[in-house]
């Protein structure tokens, strides 16, 4: 039997490369398509460019990999499944849970204020980030005209980027091939993108690429990087009743909120509303890191730097936003820590008046005070005997309340 022969030419992958674009390109080394290459080189039947890079085929990767002499785990990053569990919890359409995935971590307002009431429910089979109506391509006009850095990018074929974190450009739509591409748009190109949208999809692109995010307070997983993200467009996208002032105030900046975004959930919503989303989320993102917005969630604090530099001139007494809206979350992580830290101590009191007819005495002499009638004891009574704290010892004969 003959070992598996390498192809002679295989370009290499590019920076952020779908595996849909790489085998193009490949393909077009020796002038055939894709599906051609993959059924007269590999042996493999075609495969639709939106299953290669969505989830293609193991014994395809396994192919490719002796083909190329590239690593496995290198072409399954370039597929959606590559990224599985960090970007989506799964590509099967029915282990993806949204309350699980969007609203565990909490940003501009608290977790328990965007409850489910006034929001329409995503779909049974929805999936972060993917879209459900399969949406054109974009690309960089400036990565189209250098032939060193044609490609299709993976994060282009879903909602996630809006510009080029090369050339900071905005995306385009177009269709075509990664080096003869035609654009969809009568827009003059290249489109410079905000300097707050250029961090924001820098920071996407590192977790695509690295595994890993920087952001100001400090280094977080990709993980927790893609579901902060989605968290911070479901706040944006809560309703006015229950939106708090940060997120009017996100709004605020922007000039008004669409009402398109509370009807449907962000992966349903159309392009151009999906890429607002995303400018508002990466304003909103410059506006916490620069003091302008409180965060009144537990994760706010994430995009305010750690140390603030002393630009104020001296002998000015000036109001230093960033130590404010630092403080802010320093005490409220104290108060958070304080408050875990005293029903640690209760559970152990209850643990101890469980086994001790002293401490049960003890214990409800401490929680008498304020009882002024006698229907006040027999409630509290009633909640030793719930909590299982013998009160035989002293029913009888109730300890004085001595803070009275």
């Amino acid at each position: 039997m003959r070992p598996t022969q390498r192809w002679p030419i295989h370009p290499p992958p590019r920076h952020g490369e779908s595996l849909s674009s790489w085998l193009y390109r490949i393909a077009a080394v020796y002038q055939l398509t894709v599906g051609e290459l993959l059924e007269h080189d590999p042996g493999h039947r075609p495969v639709d460019a939106d299953v290669l890079d969505l989830s293609p085929p193991a014994g395809l990767l396994a192919e490719l990999a002796r083909r190329s002499g590239l690593d496995h785990d290198r072409l399954r990053r370039m597929s959606i499944s590559g990224h599985v569990p960090w970007l989506l919890d799964s590509i099967d359409p029915h282990a993806n849970n949204f309350d699980t995935y969007v609203r565990q971590l909490s940003i501009l307002m608290p977790t328990h204020r965007r409850g489910r009431g006034g929001r329409r429910r995503p779909s049974p089979g929805w999936r972060p980030w993917l879209p459900t109506e399969p949406g054109g391509r974009r690309a960089c006009p400036q990565c189209a005209a250098d032939p060193h850095r044609q490609r299709w990018i993976l994060a282009a074929r879903l909602p996630l980027q809006v510009s080029c974190p090369t050339h900071r450009c905005l995306l385009e739509p177009c269709f075509g091939y990664p080096d003869h591409l035609y654009w969809d748009t009568d827009n003059q190109l290249p489109r410079p993108a905000s300097p707050a949208v250029v961090i924001l999809d820098r920071y996407t692109d590192q977790a695509l690429t690295s595994g890993t995010v920087r952001l100001p307070r400090r280094t977080i997983h990709s993980g927790m990087w893609f579901r902060l993200l989605r968290t911070l467009i479901d706040e944006l996208c809560a309703p006015v009743h229950r939106a708090g002032p940060a997120v009017q105030e996100a709004w605020a900046q922007h000039g008004g909120r669409p009402p398109i975004l509370i009807c449907r959930p962000f992966e349903a919503l159309p392009w151009t509303a999906q890429a607002e989303l995303l400018t508002v989320a990466a304003d909103t993102i410059a506006h916490l890191a620069a003091g302008d917005i409180t965060p009144d969630g537990d994760h706010g604090c994430l995009f305010i730097p750690e140390r603030v530099g002393d630009d104020f001139p001296p002998g000015h007494a000036r109001r230093n936003q960033h130590a404010r809206v630092r403080r802010i979350a320093v005490d409220r992580d104290q108060r958070r820590t304080a408050g875990e830290r005293m029903d640690f101590l209760l559970a152990d009191a209850i643990d101890e008046a469980r086994r001790d007819p002293k401490a049960a005495r003890s214990l409800f002499t401490f929680m008498r005070h304020g009882c002024r009638t006698d229907r006040e004891l027999e409630r509290l009574l009633e909640v030793f005997d719930g909590l299982d704290i013998p009160t035989s010892g002293f029913r009888g004969n109730l300890p004085p309340d001595l803070y009275a």
